[in-house]
């Protein structure tokens, strides 16, 4: 998946959907939990999904009962 547009909405907006972790088709297991530097993120004001590896990640808010948060 690519993340290419951008949000101006504002960190109060923003959520967490996969911290420090995707789900690659192009690692093994296909779609499963993989480690990652980056940190998935979603603006509940416009929808926008966008991700980033930035340190105020830790601060945002993540979503609650997620797919797998470790």
């Amino acid at each position: 998946m690519s993340y290419m547009k951008t949000c101006n909405c504002g960190r109060e907006h923003w959520t967490v959907i996969h911290y420090k972790h995707n789900h690659s088709a192009f690692e093994r297991p296909k779609y499963g939990w993989h480690p990652s530097v980056y940190s998935v993120i979603q603006c509940s004001k416009c929808g926008t999904v966008f991700s980033s590896k930035a340190k105020y990640v830790d601060d945002l808010p993540q979503v609650e009962g997620g797919c797998c948060h470790k």
